[in-house]
């Protein structure tokens, strides 16, 4: 039940009166807001009719997705895991004009079953999509890998090629070039001896596999049967990362990037934006055989750093003269700087003579301080203390921020804290100073191992998880994230018969719902952009990572929720945070210097979904079923964009309509091979037919969706990426016990 409208008066003023101090963090509550309905005079005023009217910013929808689908499969339309998570994800360029999305939507030519992957690009006359797909190639599902992330100039995709009559001619190759080609092949094999792509440089010039078959560079022959080899493609050829500096192997027991493995984030910077440090696990975590870790303290998997191709820095070696009395234990790398000077990762191991603990400490490695490249992050202000680290949820791209949480009291007003609870830091790696921010809960953040970190070392998140509300801007000044605890004072007591699950998956007993709050590092303040201002019981958490499935593109990352100037945050509640808001659905919501206003739109029966932002906030990309411009005639789900001083005009239809989206799908791609590598090419598969257009089929049942859905899931040679794949199919289209059973026996 919501509160009468005196009591919530009541509670606002109680709170305005209560800005408190935290350590050295003020704590901003937001006042009564009002609602902004639009802008008057903007310049784009011909755009701005409709719904587009209402929006703050002189913003105005624009429509990505195209208007007649042809029977496309409803985007959006099916939802479902922690907080209602979109199967549809997509990533927006840093300057709002491009936007690449996996999907299992088919949108002209170039559609296939289970996955497709479209780069939408912004033009003068509306946006249109270009299909990242090769048909002629008999393509069965495909997913974009690595990208350039400025402007998707060039994009890396898993491709399975081949003909559907001759399964003995089916092959998976990894192919990077510019969307819709021509792309160059740099590694093909029958999906028996599979190598994927799990990062590359800014501009694809250096791209990392991991691979089972030990025969693509020398040196690499000596590894265990089954564990993974990691390749840098470079200049049109494949050499090891996984050796030492004299050429040997660093383990017999493989590699990982970064601590991948099947992570969220896990490979997030990896490879700096350069291409000349590739960071490194070895031996591969999850491997058994000779040289593997076996849990305990034989061989634990220690970080590494492939230089230049040509030199390897082992990372987390103690410092000279530092011995740990019990022994190296596992490093985790977490994340590092874009252009890979700064790395940092977590361990056990007394590596600098301050750590005189065997709690889980954060380290940083400064690779352009050869002379003393190791810090011990979570020191505290003390230079001595126990950190006690529990998750690293958000580096700034350029290094000069880490922000962490711990059990340790590292700064002044840091209180003590139990289990269930953890303190939050901010430490500045260049003035080296360590800042208490509040405290927040460890069911806040994924996956976090409860007690006892070092076992379940390779088993938990403990760093830059994509799929959590936890993001830092490129300078580190701004962070925001979502928390179950009252940080500001704002009464978060869930409404009665709400469900506000925490991100572990459960409700925790905690009977809270999450918040999003924006921490300003300059003015030391935290605001809570997303509390009621009525004082209302929320109904949702609050969240901006909706996308549970994130995590199948290694190159990903969570959303940009703020502006790089802070000024702007967006989040999804299905609170009713503005009188337009109504129904108890899932609405995009955006803070602009303390402005709540609607974004989605009003009143729609079903959920929108925040999928990113550009880095000045102007743009905001939406999925939704809500029909926000006038030739949005369907009900089927759409991609949008909030422009500020957007649109086109008069509302002009997309430039892709119909049979017509085929003339706007990129030309038809072509591939180079490089020299190094022997693939039978494009002429070995039959052309397709020549002839009139095949009139619309028949729509698939859904019991026929599912069946092709997990055909095409067994394309992922990963057993992790099956189960996503397949979970995600199940998902959308309502599996049965049945059904699943008939399609793992092969019928």
């Amino acid at each position: 039940m919501r509160r009468n409208a005196s009591e919530r008066m009541s509670g606002v003023r109680a709170r305005i009166a209560r800005a408190v101090l935290l350590g050295s963090v003020v704590v901003a509550v937001s006042a009564p807001i009002p609602v902004v309905a639009g802008a008057a005079g903007c310049p784009n005023e011909p755009s701005r009719q409709g719904l587009s009217a209402r929006l703050p910013d002189c913003r105005a929808y624009e429509q990505l997705t195209p208007v007649d689908k042809a029977g496309a499969e409803d985007m959006f339309g099916n939802t479902g895991g922690i907080g209602g998570a979109t199967s549809d994800v997509g990533y927006p360029s840093n300057d709002g004009s491009a936007f690449l999305i996996d999907t299992t939507a088919s949108f002209g030519a170039g559609g296939v079953s289970g996955e497709n992957s479209y780069l939408f690009s912004r033009g003068t006359g509306g946006w249109a999509p270009t299909s990242l797909a090769v048909p002629e190639l008999g393509v069965q599902s495909l997913a974009p890998e690595v990208y350039d992330p400025s402007g998707f100039s060039e994009v890396g995709i898993s491709d399975r090629i081949g003909s559907l009559a001759d399964a003995s001619s089916e092959e998976k190759a990894n192919v990077i070039g510019p969307p819709g080609g021509p792309y160059t092949i740099i590694y093909s094999a029958p999906p028996s001896e599979q190598a994927e792509m799990v990062g590359a440089s800014a501009d694809l010039g250096h791209v990392v596999l991991e691979s089972e078959d030990h025969l693509l560079a020398p040196g690499d022959t000596g590894q265990g049967e089954g564990t993974r080899a990691l390749y840098e493609w470079t200049s049109g050829r494949l050499r090891l990362v996984n050796v030492n500096t004299d050429g040997s192997l660093t383990s017999l027991c493989g590699a990982t990037l970064g601590q991948n493995q099947g992570f969220a984030g896990g490979s997030h910077n990896a490879v700096s934006s350069d291409g000349t440090k590739i960071f490194f696990t070895a031996p591969e975590p999850r491997a058994s055989g000779v040289g593997c870790w076996d849990g305990a303290l034989s061989n634990p998997p220690q970080l590494y750093m492939r230089s230049d191709g040509t030199t390897t820095v082992a990372l987390s070696a103690p410092e000279p003269g530092v011995h740990d009395p019990n022994g190296l234990q596992p490093a985790v790398y977490v994340g590092a700087s874009a252009d890979g000077s700064k790395v940092f990762f977590m361990t056990q191991t007394e590596l600098t003579a301050d750590d005189t603990t065997h709690d889980p400490e954060l380290y940083e490695y400064n690779t352009q301080a050869p002379s003393k490249p190791l810090t011990r992050v979570s020191r505290g202000v003390s230079g001595t203390a126990d950190g006690d680290v529990a998750f690293v949820p958000a580096i700034s791209s350029d290094g000069s921020t880490v922000y962490f949480t711990a059990q340790g009291r590292l700064a002044p007003g840091a209180p003590p804290v139990s289990e269930e609870r953890v303190n939050l830091y901010r430490y500045d790696t260049n003035a080296e100073t360590t800042t208490y921010i509040t405290t927040v809960s460890r069911r806040d953040y994924p996956s976090t191992a409860p007690v006892k970190w070092y076992p379940e070392a390779f088993q938990d998140e403990v760093g830059l998880a994509v799929n959590a509300d936890w993001y830092s801007t490129a300078n580190g000044r701004f962070l925001v994230f979502a928390t179950e605890e009252a940080v500001t004072g704002f009464d978060n007591t869930a409404a009665s018969g709400a469900n506000c699950e925490n991100f572990n998956g459960g409700s925790g007993g905690s009977g809270r719902c999450y918040e999003v709050y924006r921490y300003d590092s300059t003015a030391k303040t935290i605001t809570c952009v997303s509390c009621d201002p009525s004082g209302a019981a929320p109904i949702s958490n609050a969240r901006f990572a909706r996308s549970a499935l994130r995590a199948d593109n290694p190159a990903g990352a969570p959303p940009r929720p703020v502006s790089e100037d802070g000024s702007y945050v967006f989040f999804d509640s299905a609170d009713a945070l503005v009188p337009q808001s109504g129904n108890g659905a899932i609405h995009v919501y955006e803070w602009h210097d303390g402005v709540t206003s609607l974004i989605g739109a009003a009143g729609a029966p079903s959920d929108s979904f925040f999928l990113g932002a550009s880095e000045d906030g102007s743009n905001v990309f939406i999925g939704t079923h809500a029909q926000l411009v006038p030739q949005d005639t369907d009900t089927s789900g759409d991609l949008y964009d909030a422009r500020i001083d957007g649109g086109f005009g008069q509302e002009a239809a997309s430039s892709c309509s119909g049979s017509g989206c085929r003339s706007a799908v990129g030309a038809q791609p072509s591939f180079a091979v490089p020299a190094s590598l022997t693939f039978n090419g494009l002429g070995n598969f039959a052309p397709p037919p020549v002839g009139p257009t095949k009139a619309k089929s028949r729509p698939l049942s859904r019991a026929q969706r599912l069946a092709k859905a997990l055909r095409a899931c067994r394309a992922h040679p990963k057993a992790h990426k099956r189960k996503t794949c397949e979970a995600r199919a199940n998902r959308r289209y309502g599996a049965t016990s049945t059904a699943r059973t008939t399609m793992k026996r092969g019928s």
